[in-house]
């Protein structure tokens, strides 16, 4: 489609409203709706703005035919209710605002550097990632150039690209096993190429799946579970494996039921019990008497806020220069602009006709 007019008009065609619904919606006369459409007017900018917002379009697509390189298109992990076999994000409309907050940061970064090839499977992310990983998970996977946001005004875990690269999206949690299966989770979106897994898309039940069996052998190998679990193994060694993969005691019990292997009682009773339950009786971990306990630092950690060092650095670089106010800065570092004493707010001025234009492509 070569015009903006033809490309607007699709996208009305393919939205259930009406036209004359539509153009009320977004404050023009069904005539001058219809005029645009039909490519004898032109649309404003702010009209064109407030219909890619009224019908969900991309309105760099809307403008120049291309998708937006800056695009942030994301997959969620969903909840599942066993009773209805039903998976949802209970958080999306929430959710969506805040991955647009993350967008932006992006785009006032500057040079993005883009992810590389990444391993295809989990033994070769595995390898790739290093022995020991579920502790330093997260510094671990941004090594591979994958980037981590952890922030409490986010309600679960997403993953896609923006500018090519891949970023993993979780909220803060003192349950460092949640997290680490749910970075697991979206490292399988990320490697399978899944793209807008939300409620409602295409192949949603079967990319969750996908994705979940990608974590699943990534955390919790066949191989290990086997030598681990087989026979009568002690609860001691059953703990500290929850300990070292970082798993829970119902991610292990889920995996034993995927791999058909019956625990004993012992066992059993073990995994029916909570990850710290299991863990405080049986890991046998250690600390001195002025230190937090493991567990508890462990927990502690996971709660904490954390972007990239390098979107942060980036963001300092510009408003040390007075090319940004320190408002994103502020958000990413959990510290008030009033508390930031780095150069100097940049002058305000009135925007010109292409920055105008920037802001709507």
């Amino acid at each position: 489609m070569s015009t903006i007019a033809a490309r607007a008009k699709a996208a009305v065609a393919a939205s259930p409203r009406t036209q004359s619904e539509i153009a009320s919606a977004i404050g023009m006369t069904p005539d001058a709706f219809s005029r645009a459409l039909n490519g004898h007017r032109g649309f404003g900018a702010l009209e064109l703005a407030e219909l890619a917002r009224e019908l969900g379009a991309d309105l760099h697509e809307l403008i120049t035919g291309e998708p937006d390189p800056s695009a942030f298109v994301v997959s969620a992990r969903h909840s599942y209710d066993p009773g209805s076999r039903t998976r949802a994000v209970d958080s999306l409309a929430g959710d969506t605002s805040v991955l647009e907050d993350i967008r932006l940061l992006y785009r006032q970064a500057g040079d993005v550097a883009p992810t590389p090839s990444l391993p295809a499977d989990p033994a070769g992310m595995r390898a790739a990632l290093g022995g020991g990983f579920a502790r330093p998970f997260m510094e671990r996977v941004e090594k591979l150039s994958i980037d981590v946001i952890r922030i409490g005004e986010i309600g679960t875990a997403w993953s896609g690209e923006i500018f090519g690269r891949k970023v993993i999206v979780l909220p803060t949690s003192g349950n460092w096993f949640w997290q680490n299966w749910s970075i697991a989770h979206e490292l399988g979106h990320l490697i399978l190429g899944h793209q807008g897994v939300a409620p409602g898309s295409v192949a949603n039940d079967q990319c969750e799946a996908a994705a979940s069996a990608f974590a699943a052998e990534l955390l919790v190998p066949e191989t290990a579970v086997r030598e681990v679990c087989a026979g009568d193994p002690s609860l001691q060694g059953v703990a500290r494996y929850l300990w070292d993969a970082g798993i829970s005691t119902k991610t292990l019990a889920a995996r034993l039921s995927t791999l058909a292997i019956t625990p004993g009682d012992a066992l059993s009773e073990l995994l029916d019990g909570t990850t710290q339950k299991a863990l405080r009786r049986h890991a046998g971990l250690q600390h001195e008497w002025f230190e937090p306990d493991p567990i508890t630092a462990r927990m502690e950690a996971a709660a904490q806020r954390h972007f990239p060092a390098w979107l942060i650095n980036a963001h300092a670089a510009r408003v040390l220069a007075g090319e940004l106010d320190t408002g994103s800065l502020a958000w990413m570092t959990g510290i008030s602009p009033e508390q930031m004493d780095i150069g100097d707010a940049p002058p305000e001025r009135e925007l010109s006709g292409a920055e105008l234009a920037d802001l709507f492509g």
